[in-house]
């Protein structure tokens, strides 16, 4: 857990190396040891979970940091729908064309050294007015919840950048930063459900 939030935070410069202990027990009393090496982290990872496991997570994992570093996204089913997903090929196939694309661009960029991302006045003012309403209205809530909005502004100016990527930009303008607060304003309402629950 704590090899995944130095990731998500970029502590260190790639690359990333680990060494791995197999387990020990009766007939292998000294496990051989593994050595990961990540090159190029890219921490993307989509998960569902039951409202009930996350009632299990300890109290670290949520005032620590790992859950926080998560954009809670509450899903609940409000109809019932009587046919099967249904595939769509050839959206699939553009999308991950575009995402190609933007990831091509992004390595040539600067021979590789990355893109630096700005953000223009008015989507910085827009920012700072949002999330100073969230730590206004959340200030109170309980040590658990109070981890999970606190990073959300975080999120929020993270996933600001992204959408201006995706539109190849390199600088945060309102049309991405109004998005980005939108999404985490339902984030936002997310988290204030799971408490509820939990």
């Amino acid at each position: 857990q704590g090899f995944l939030c130095d990731l998500y935070d970029g502590r260190e410069d790639p690359p990333y190396k680990r060494i791995l202990t197999g387990k020990r027990s009766k007939s292998d009393p000294s496990p051989q040891t593994i050595e990961i090496v990540i090159t190029k982290p890219r921490v993307t990872i989509l998960v569902g979970i039951a409202p009930d496991l996350l009632d299990q997570a300890r109290k670290s994992d949520w005032t620590g940091g790992l859950i926080g570093r998560m954009l809670l996204i509450y899903g609940e089913r409000t109809r019932y729908d009587e046919t099967p997903p249904k595939k769509d090929d050839v959206g699939l196939l553009k999308m991950a064309q575009y995402v190609a694309l933007i990831r091509k661009g992004l390595e040539g960029y600067q021979n590789g050294a990355g893109l630096k991302v700005g953000m223009q006045k008015d989507a910085l003012d827009a920012y700072m007015v949002w999330a100073k309403d969230l730590d206004n209205a959340t200030g109170a809530r309980p040590p658990k919840l109070r981890a999970l909005f606190r990073r959300l502004p975080l999120h929020v100016m993270r996933i600001a950048a992204l959408y201006a990527v995706s539109q190849f930009h390199d600088s945060v303008r309102m049309e991405s930063m109004i998005p980005a607060i939108r999404l985490g304003e339902y984030s936002r309402q997310s988290i204030e459900r799971i408490g509820d629950l939990l």
